[in-house]
């Protein structure tokens, strides 16, 4: 159990320094084998007593519930929090989104219209749409998306993905 414990607090300090979903959960998981382990030691220590104390006779049965409660919480949690992690979420990143707008913003053929960044494990997978004169050329656009993608991976935000879409301005 104190080995558990200690595997725990290492897992949760790695998840936290590496910015970790699945090291979190697991740490978690972790701190409740831990609380499993000491739940059936107590039952065990009733269990002896039970020839003294009657009632302590139901103590692997409560016990035993309880413990299996705790299981299918964990698992509820571990289920939730990885599959959210690997599927990716929406998430809003003050910091990002202002840099984004700001490379955006140097190209003055073009405009911002929004973002979308959907957070996949420990990096960020990022959704521009951006909008144009009807009479720009597709070279020219290609060209543009490929600085703004160059651009925004140069400058260490934690995104891998970054795809833009581009939408003519409506007159």
């Amino acid at each position: 159990m104190l080995l558990k414990t200690i595997n725990s607090k290492i897992l949760m300090k790695q998840g936290i320094e590496s910015n970790s979903p699945i090291l979190i959960s697991s740490s978690k998981e972790s701190f409740d084998d831990v609380a499993s382990s000491i739940g059936v030691l107590v039952v065990i220590i009733l269990e002896q007593f039970s020839s003294i104390i009657p009632i302590f006779k139901y103590a692997d049965i409560v016990g035993g519930v309880i413990i299996g409660l705790l299981i299918i919480r964990t698992s509820i949690h571990l289920l939730k929090d990885n599959v959210i992690s690997l599927i990716g979420q929406t998430e809003e990143n003050e910091q990002i989104t202002e840099k984004i707008k700001e490379i955006v913003s140097e190209f003055k053929s073009i405009k911002f219209s929004s973002l979308k960044l959907i957070k996949n494990g420990t990096y960020y997978q990022a959704e521009i749409e951006i909008n144009c004169d009807d009479n720009m050329r597709i070279k020219q656009l290609l060209k543009i998306e490929k600085n703004i993608i160059s651009k925004i991976k140069s400058h260490n935000l934690d995104i891998k993905y970054v795809d833009v879409d581009v939408v003519p301005r409506e007159n």
